[in-house]
Parts: structure tokens; sequence; C-alpha cells
């Protein structure tokens, strides 16, 4: 019996123990987390964007009146992906086609997904074809990244216009703003750099910070941007056992490929990610830089150095291998 209340103290202990820590900013997660923030920090999780895709419909036959598809209407897939349309369209009486924009129903960056399954048929639409795969959405805003910016959130009270403060404003603008870098530009002049995969997030951040309750009266904002540097590193890989060179491959290739702003790559930090276990020795064959001029594209031989990244860059790394039997 003693036994039995011993244990049953120990978890009542546990659970009180969960209890309070779930209200402490370090460690609560999830739903706790969202209240944490909201009562103490006064601000709330990025809920994300939904990724969109053209959609094309084509009628059977030429109609002497529009056809018009209603806003909201929902498509579905056979793996019970759902999308609605945006906005109505109207398909021209003596048109057969007509295109829209499918929103999908999640929280997400990109799908390779297609929704061509109208749930409530329409007469006379014989094809539903979706062009593209959904992208240019956001994921909700992970534990981790709300915590760094319920931290930087006291500075937003800052008059003077603070890095850390144009930071979480930044990071407030849009779900789809993955990194911001406040620069110093001169007197009076901030530059804002945000990595984003949408080129529009620079007008949604502008707009953000532009508010006069955000931007300090003597401050002017300028938003860029991140130039994106991608770099290709050519290695050959000396196995203990070439059974396992997939196994090895796949392992580098699951590793870090997107680094955060003015981040450096550094030569011992490639030699790391090739040197994985059951490798015995690692060559940098040659590093090389995918350089694009309008439509072209080359790749640019680098010295095998340390690549220093500017502040308003950031790098991409991905690998192409090759394997030999290690001779020991």
């Amino acid at each position: 019996i003693l036994e039995a209340l011993a244990y049953r103290e120990m978890i009542i202990r546990a659970r009180i123990n969960e209890s309070i820590k779930a209200t402490y900013l370090h460690y609560a997660k999830g739903s706790d987390l969202d209240n944490v923030v909201a009562n103490g920090y006064l601000i709330q999780r990025l809920k994300g964007v939904k990724p969109a895709a053209k959609v094309e419909f084509e009628l059977n036959t030429l109609l002497t009146y529009d056809v018009i598809i209603p806003k909201g209407a929902i498509f579905s897939n056979e793996k019970a992906d759902l999308a609605t349309l945006k906005e109505e369209v109207v398909i021209k009486k003596g048109q057969s086609k007509a295109q829209g924009i499918l929103e999908l129903d999640e929280f997400i960056q990109s799908k390779e997904s297609k929704t061509e399954f109208l749930q409530t048929p329409l007469p006379f639409v014989a094809k539903i074809k979706q062009l593209e795969y959904f992208s240019g959405g956001a994921s909700e805003e992970s534990d981790e990244a709300l915590r760094e910016r319920a931290v930087m959130s006291v500075h937003r009270f800052s008059t003077a216009g603070s890095e850390k403060g144009y930071i979480y404003h930044a990071l407030s603008a849009s779900a789809k703003v993955a990194s911001i870098k406040a620069l110093n530009n001169g007197a009076g002049k901030v530059r804002v750099i945000i990595k984003s995969e949408d080129e529009l997030s620079v007008d949604v951040v502008k707009e953000y910070l532009s508010a006069d309750e955000r931007r300090p009266l003597t401050d002017e904002v300028n938003v860029e941007l991140a130039k994106k540097r991608e770099f290709i590193v050519d290695a050959k890989l000396l196995l203990l056992e070439l059974s396992r060179a997939n196994e090895i491959s796949q392992k580098i290739n699951a590793l870090q490929k997107d680094f955060d702003l003015s981040v450096d790559l550094a030569l011992g930090f490639i030699y790391k990610c090739l040197h994985q276990d059951g490798v015995y020795k690692s060559e940098i064959l040659s590093i090389k830089e995918k350089i694009i001029n309008e439509e072209e594209q080359e790749l640019k031989d680098l010295p095998l150095e340390n690549i220093i990244i500017a502040d308003d860059e950031f790098a991409t790394l991905s690998f192409s291998l090759s394997y030999e039997k290690a001779v020991l």
C-alpha cells in the first residue's frame, strides 16, 4: 500500500511540475506556448499562408451565355486533399476555356498535389486541369520561431527604431519571411534585408514597417529581397564498404542545404558534411557557384577555401558525389 501511495504521489508531483513548466516560455509547447505569448507578450502565432495553383476549366460545347464557376467551389483528389476556388471564374459566351486560382486547404509552403475533382459538378464543364503544383504558401510558425519572436517583441516598444525592433516587426509582417537583417544605412536610413521565397513579401513587409505606429518619424526604411547564392560541391568519397554508398548519399543529401542570411560557407563545415559514418576519406574536387544571367546560367569554379556571404545574401548547398573503395 505504501509503495502504491508513493507511486501515486510521484505521478501527481510530476504532473504538477509539467503544468508549471508549461507556463514558462522556454518549456511551453503548442497551445501552452500560444497562451504564454498571448498573455505575457501580447502576440499571436503566425498562422501561415495557404499555397495556390492555376487551374483551367474547359466546356464540352460552345454556349451562347456565360458560365460561372462560383468562388469557394471545393475541389479534391483521391488523397483527400481539398482546395477552394479563390475567385469566381467566368467562361464567356462563345469561348470554351477560362483560368482561375485554387487555394489548398492547408498551411504549407508547397505541395506536389493536384485537385481536379469538383465536388459539386457543373453542367457543360467537361474538363478541369490544374496547370501546376501548389506553391507560394508558408507553414504555421514553429514553436522555436515563436519563442524567438516573443523575446524580440519587447524591443517593439523602442521609440528609436532598434535593430531587434525592426526584426520583430518584419517577422510579424508575413509567415513567408524566413529571416531578417536590419542594417544602418546612414543617418535616418534603415536597410531591411528579408529572406523569402516570395518576391511579393518585399511590398508586404515595407507596408507593415511603414505604418505610423511602427516606424520612427525620422527613419527612411528600404526593404530588399536577399540574394540566393547556389553552390555545388563535387566530391569523391573513399568508403570502407561500397555497399553503403546509397545510405551515405541519403545522409549527406538530407543535411542542411539552406542557410541563414550572411552565414559563411566554411570549408571545414563542408568536410564535416561529407565525413559520415562509413567514409574513410573525403576529397573535394571542386566547388562551383551557379550564376544566372537573364535566361542563361553557368557554373563558375571557385577556389577551395571559405566562402564569404554578404549581409544581403544567403547560401544554398548541394553535392555531386562519386565513390571508391578505400584501400587500407
